[in-house]
């Protein structure tokens, strides 16, 4: 009996250690597979680089053209070098070297028109003397001796293009209008400021050498005069500014007086007195040329600027 059981534990022993050997190989063996493998790296992540987009151009082009004492002038705006030199080119081909004046400058932020795809031929039709131009965007305003151009002009520019003769009456009731409707779809918490910027738009078609506010105008100055109440503490000039027909003395007389009625005006509607000032600036600050009727009429106008 004594030698029996030593002999049985040694074999269950000795299987033990079998089985222990065989897990143990196993494990190793499977470890070594593990690591025998080759660790696959990610593959890369490609970045495909975002282009930056061109900043969209918000301004339209602004033109202005007259062909008066033998000479055809060109100002305003265009989008780039390539459009200005086109145009140089037609200028140059038309009236000949030294008899136009090319006065546009490259403004980027300036919105490409449709006209702008028909600059062979445009000019051709302002050789006559006296015609006159306003371009903003694809609206063409003809001025002076181009009453005659209208139709053959619009004809030529399609249907993209919008041209319309010179009407001071015309065109001061439809700038009113407008002017109303910027000030009646202002939200109700709209600043002082945006408040000018409406008003700004009106044109007031005072009577030649008279400082009367014509009928027309009064709403929109009521309208605004209800809204800059609101703001008391809000501080703001009236700015009165005319053509240069007449004397340096009278113009600037009869551009304070223009000031000072509109001021009048907003004080009798509810604006404080101590909120608004009138000052005339004859026809020292010009937006346009005095050259032409179109010019002229611009120039005639009263401003609004916060202090």
């Amino acid at each position: 009996m004594s030698n029996t059981q030593p002999t049985q534990s040694g074999n269950w022993a000795r299987g033990v250690g079998l089985a222990s050997a065989v897990i143990l190989v196993a494990l190793l063996f499977k470890g070594c597979e593990k690591w025998g493998n080759t660790p696959q790296k990610p593959a890369p992540v490609v970045v495909t680089p975002v282009k930056a987009q061109a900043p969209v151009a918000s301004k339209d082009v602004e033109m202005t053209a007259v062909n008066q004492n033998k000479m055809f002038m060109l100002s305003g705006t265009t989008p780039n070098d390539a459009i200005k030199n086109q145009i140089d080119l037609e200028l140059k081909r038309i009236f000949g070297e030294g008899k136009y004046l090319n006065n546009l400058t490259v403004d980027a932020d300036t919105k490409h028109a449709n006209w702008m795809g028909k600059i062979a031929g445009l000019f051709d039709r302002f050789k006559l003397p006296g015609t006159e131009a306003s371009v903003k965007g694809d609206v063409w305003t003809l001025g002076g001796t181009a009453g005659k151009l209208k139709e053959p002009l619009q004809v030529f520019l399609g249907e993209q293009s919008k041209v319309y003769l010179l009407n001071i009456q015309e065109a001061a009731q439809t700038a009113t209008g407008n002017a109303q409707d910027a000030l009646t779809n202002l939200p109700p918490d709209a600043s002082s400021q945006e408040v000018l910027n409406a008003l700004s738009m009106q044109i007031i078609n005072f009577p030649s050498g008279s400082a009367a506010i014509p009928a027309e105008n009064q709403a929109v100055l009521k309208s605004a005069a209800a809204r800059l109440t609101q703001h008391a503490d809000f501080l703001f000039e009236v700015s009165g500014h005319a053509d240069n027909k007449g004397t340096p003395a009278a113009i600037l007389d009869l551009s304070t007086k223009r000031a000072q009625s509109v001021r009048a005006f907003l004080i009798k509607n509810g604006v404080a007195a101590t909120a608004v000032s009138a000052k005339g600036y004859g026809d020292s600050m010009p937006v346009a040329d005095n050259n032409t009727e179109i010019g002229r009429l611009k120039n005639r106008r009263i401003d609004y600027k916060a202090l």
